[in-house]
């Protein structure tokens, strides 16, 4: 089992709760992000290229403009490797067919992730 589906499930259901009731001013959005691999401790706290990789998925432009386009509550990108190994697998709250291939492009290249976008127009839009 892993944590990754009921925290989704569980934050989608408080941000749409929150939204819900929220001004528009105070709406909230969240982008979210997960990919593995190995860290190190640096004098400026963790580092390592899983960092940057995912740091750059979530901040991806294929990212922001899909949920400028649907005005989502929550957008999750994770890497190839864990949707492979713990998204599909395992399917529970968050339907693995609920995501879709978006393109992230890094300093050196270019890789795919998946994005699953949560509330707002995202439950009428395929995505």
């Amino acid at each position: 089992d892993t944590v990754v589906d009921p925290m989704l499930a569980h934050l989608a259901a408080e941000l749409r709760r929150h939204n819900r009731r929220a001004a528009e001013a105070t709406r909230l959005q969240l982008r979210a992000a997960l990919h593995v691999g190995p860290v190190q401790r640096g004098p400026k706290g963790v580092a390592g290229t899983a960092i940057i990789t995912t740091r750059r998925m979530v901040d991806a432009p294929a990212v922001k403009r899909r949920v400028a386009e649907t005005g989502a509550d929550l957008a999750f990108v994770t890497s190839d490797f864990v949707y492979d190994t713990v998204i599909t697998p395992a399917p529970g709250l968050v339907d693995p067919g609920r995501y879709s291939r978006v393109r992230v492009r890094l300093k050196e290249a270019s890789l795919s992730a998946w994005l699953m976008l949560e509330g707002g127009a995202s439950r009428l839009r395929a995505v």
